[in-house]
């Protein structure tokens, strides 16, 4: 499900390769080229850049290098990580950051690509950095952490628009192991969420956890904008009056046979949902 929300740059704006993708995250562009902005409005004019090596950390990076030419900001390293990276590998950036002469560091990743990097910095007490980061690792729960805060404490970071999910609350507060036996995720999600280990049988859950704070759902409520989207576009269809349509001559689609070409455009009626 990440990747799938994060592959959000140039790659899924082929519209001949993707002709019905739609979008509730922005093109990751957007949060380049704020990057770009932010360091010129600040003056800094010589930086370094690390990025995951996937489809979401070099199209973003290279699209932030394309914005840092035109404003004359200049590059001073670019190193890519991945959480599947060696010691060797992770020693061999870090050797490059500490050597560095930049105070200023942008990182396209996410927080489970860069956390390791962020160890390794903080062991060896590598200070006085200041990090841009993308929303994919700006909240990470892997990267805020207090054992981390002497070394990315001076961070500016995007996020996603957070939102409420009606009855969403009401849904997770109910959700016991024991009304739902053949369901994994249910055991998953108590086991991570009370921190224990389920048996065959489970007592009742206690009074508040941090999982149940719901002032900060980013990707679960842009999940929840583009399923109901599609729903709504779905009970269009379902309603649609022939002649009335939004097909050739005001024709509807059959509900029984829809194609993805016929949701479409239905779905990005739903302006008020894709945040447009």
């Amino acid at each position: 499900m990440f990747l799938l929300l994060h592959l959000a740059g140039r790659l899924l704006s082929n519209k001949n390769q993707f002709k019905s993708f739609l979008r509730t995250i922005p093109n990751d562009e957007h949060q380049a080229t704020a990057m770009a902005d932010i360091i010129e409005y600040f003056r800094w004019n010589w930086v370094g850049t690390i990025a995951a090596d996937d489809d979401y950390g070099r199209p973003g990076i290279e699209k932030f290098r394309e914005e840092a030419e035109e404003r004359d900001i200049c590059i001073d390293f670019s190193e890519l990580i991945s959480q599947y990276s060696d010691e060797e590998e992770i020693q061999q950036v870090v050797e490059v950051i500490q050597n560095s002469t930049a105070r200023v560091i942008v990182v396209f990743s996410s927080g489970p690509d860069l956390e390791p990097l962020i160890r390794e910095i903080v062991r060896r007490n590598i200070t006085g950095k200041i990090w841009l980061a993308s929303e994919a690792w700006a909240s990470s729960s892997l990267i805020a952490m207090p054992e981390f805060f002497r070394v990315i404490g001076s961070t500016i970071g995007f996020a996603l628009k957070a939102g409420q999910i009606p009855g969403f609350r009401e849904f997770l507060q109910k959700v016991h192991p024991k009304k739902s036996a053949n369901n994994g995720f249910v055991k998953e999600f108590w086991e991570e969420t009370f921190n224990c280990y389920l048996p065959s049988e489970s007592k009742n859950s206690p009074a508040s956890t941090p999982y149940m704070d719901f002032t900060h759902l980013r990707i679960s409520y842009n999940v929840y904008l583009a399923v109901y989207s599609i729903a709504h576009a779905l009970q269009d269809i379902y309603t649609c009056t022939p002649g009335k349509g939004l097909f050739t001559n005001g024709s509807c689609a059959d509900i029984k046979k829809v194609e993805a070409w016929q949701v479409s455009p239905l779905s990005e009626n739903n302006e008020w949902l894709l945040g447009k």
